[in-house]
Formats: C-alpha cells, structure tokens, sequence
C-alpha cells in the first residue's frame, strides 16, 4: 500500500505569533559591555601603568597608595564581569534568538527556561489582557497578564514573569512585538478557541 501525495498529516499546532526579544536592545547590550570592558582596562591596567601610586620618601608604597591600587582591580574586576556577562547575553541573544512567547492553536506556549518552552491551553485561560504595571515609580512597565481558570494549573516558574494569584504576569519591556498587540491577539485566539468548543459542544448528539 502507497500513501497518496497530500495523504500524510502532521497534527502540529499552527502557530499565529513568535515574540522574541528587540535587536535593538541586544545590541545595546553589546555596545554596553563593551564600553564597561574599556573602562576596566583603563582603571586596571592603564591606570596601573601609567599612574604613579602614593609613595614615601624612600619609594615605598603608602598605605593610602595600596588601598588605591585594591580598589582600581576591585572596579576593574566588576568592570569586566559585567562587560563579559552583557557582551555575551547580546551576541547570545543575536545568533539564537529564541522564542519568548508563542501563539498558537492549542493555547499560548510560555518559556520556562531559556530554550524551553510549555504550553498553557486555552481551555485553562480565562483572559489575556495588556496592563501597565508600575516599574519603579516614575516609569510603566508593559506586561501581559494571563488569568487562568479556577482549577487550572500553574506553570511551576516562567522566565521574566511574575506569578500574582492565578495570574501569569509576562515582562513585556523587551519584546519584538508591542504588548498591547500581542495582548489583543492571544484575546482573540482565546474567543476564537472557546467559540469551537461552543459549536462542538452543540454538534454533539445526545446520549
């Protein structure tokens, strides 16, 4: 027996939206570190070179000279594990960038490590709505706020998010697609996948 072309069927969710992170600020991140790493080597090592310590009468270094000296490697220490950790989340987050947030027929998949994502059904979410939560008093900070259902389980941790009650509190701030849409999408799909189970539920014969 031969399959027919077109005879094979994949049962993949379709997926309608892929939220990944801004390039903008991944290069950013990268313009910053590099910038933390030239001021280290300047504190560490050009300064230590070029910048005489305090020294006594006879050449010795003072106490203050050696506390000078402790302190430029402690910045400079600081300096570089910065660069280093931002330099390498940015030119990280450029060659794989993976998804944040998916939308797809079965429900929203949300990451739960950085190269793992779950899916969340729609039959266990009650809403998605965009709200503007306060960041740090003077600034908002755009999140999409998924509410499950009474009974519904929840995701054990989500990468930036927070869990507030039986709500998934998504950290918007660095997404490639604006909060507000992406909000008004999973709504969408939400109404769309309760209305099939509506007109399923209607279709059914009785017993």
């Amino acid at each position: 027996m031969f399959l027919q072309p077109g005879s094979v069927h994949y049962d993949y969710p379709m997926t309608r939206l892929t939220v990944r992170r801004r390039r903008d600020v991944l290069f950013l991140m990268i313009v910053v570190g590099a910038l933390l790493l030239a001021a280290a080597y300047e504190i560490a090592v050009a300064r230590a070179i070029t910048a005489e310590p305090d020294t006594n009468e006879t050449g010795v270094i003072t106490t203050r000279g050696q506390t000078q000296r402790r302190t430029d490697f402690m910045w400079g220490g600081i300096f570089t594990a910065g660069g280093i950790g931002l330099v390498l989340a940015g030119v990280g987050g450029l060659v794989n960038r993976s998804s944040q947030l998916e939308i797809t027929d079965d429900g929203l998949r949300v990451n739960i490590s950085h190269r793992q994502l779950t899916t969340v059904p729609w039959s266990d979410i009650e809403s998605v709505t965009y709200r503007g939560l306060p960041s740090d008093g003077r600034s908002v900070r755009p999140t999409v706020a998924v509410t499950l259902r009474d009974g519904a389980n929840l995701p054990a941790r989500v990468i930036n998010a927070d869990i507030s009650g039986r709500a998934i509190l998504l950290d918007a701030d660095m997404w490639d697609i604006s909060a507000e849409e992406v909000a008004v999408m999973a709504s969408l799909e939400l109404d769309l996948a309760s209305a099939n189970v509506s007109s399923a539920g209607e279709t059914e014969l009785p017993a």
